[in-house]
């Protein structure tokens, strides 16, 4: 019984049986020890396979992270989203070459004259209108306040401005720079209308003592007024501008307000056709016409703001 176990025992364990051939013994040993390489191996290449590749000097390929960032900063030719479009550079106007993006380049603009020309009889609408305007009785350029100006003596001489330039406009601006040699009453800076009946104007000076403006389609009773506090300066250059718009209309000079009048309801839309746009003369034969210079004449079919008015050249 004792050997039948021993048997069995050697049976289990055949390497240590003496027995067993050796070489039969050796061969075993050997595939063993193959395959313990052999999983020794694979382990190494499934170990190379899986571990982070570190870039190196010549590695020019860019991570996806530093991608998702670039289009994040939005650097370079790398960010996926569209660059905002490049904002235009600022257009030079004919208004002097304010640039368009200005307050001062406000549209629409219906006529603008800068009297810049040296010789002849017609000025130039540097709105691109086309709306030139004639010099009357001898009236010539000089010297002005902005480049040249147009100089009116005081007798006979003023500007005609083409009809209807603001017709059917309900609001407007006028705006001009003027340097007068004598403050007479009831000259004209501008008269535009068809008649004593039919007009609006601005007067350096009323009989009331001080610069007015008015709209009327009634005659000199109907009037609707913007009175200053004081006339307009002799001998040194000034800025005035007119605005109307929802029945308020605003007198401005040197840029700062300095009379205001609500509820009126006369524009010029209400004037009807108004063949007559005078720079100089008025519509009463016996007003005297405007002794002094007028340069950088603009005509808006709206009212520029405060801000718009304080910007202009």
């Amino acid at each position: 019984m004792a050997r039948h176990r021993k048997n069995l025992g050697a049976e289990e364990n055949p390497a240590e049986d003496p027995s067993v051939p050796a070489t039969r013994r050796q061969t075993r040993t050997y595939v063993l020890a193959a395959a313990m390489v052999l999983v020794v191996l694979l382990a190494w290449v499934a170990w190379v396979m899986t571990e982070p590749k570190i870039p190196g000097p010549s590695d020019t390929t860019t991570p996806a992270s530093l991608k998702e960032n670039q289009a994040i900063e939005g650097f370079g030719e790398a960010s996926p989203s569209p660059s905002p479009p490049p904002r235009p550079s600022p257009r030079v106007s004919p208004s002097r070459g304010v640039a368009s993006g200005s307050p001062a380049a406000v549209a629409p603009v219906a006529a603008h004259y800068r009297f810049d020309e040296t010789s002849g009889t017609t000025t130039s609408d540097a709105s691109g209108n086309g709306r030139t305007a004639n010099l009357h009785g001898g009236a010539s350029f000089t010297q002005g306040r902005l480049g040249n100006g147009v100089a009116l003596s005081g007798s006979s001489q003023y500007v005609a401005l083409p009809s209807g330039i603001l017709s059917g406009a309900t609001g407007f601006t006028v705006s001009a720079w003027v340097r007068l040699d004598a403050v007479t009453t009831w000259s004209r800076v501008f008269d535009f209308g068809s008649g004593t009946g039919v007009n609006m104007f601005l007067t350096p000076r009323s009989s009331a003592g001080t610069a007015r403006f008015a709209i009327t389609t009634s005659g000199a009773g109907g009037e609707q007024r913007i009175n200053a506090p004081a006339a307009l300066p002799s001998a040194q250059w000034t800025h005035v501008a007119v605005t109307m718009s929802g029945g308020t209309g605003v007198l401005y000079v040197n840029r700062a307000e300095v009379a205001r009048t609500t509820g009126m309801s006369l524009t010029p839309a209400s004037l009807g056709n108004t063949p007559d746009y005078w720079i100089g003369r008025s519509h009463y034969t016996a007003d005297p016409y405007l002794d002094g210079i007028v340069d950088d004449l603009r005509l808006y079919t709206r009212a520029l703001s405060p801000a718009e008015i304080a910007a202009l050249p």
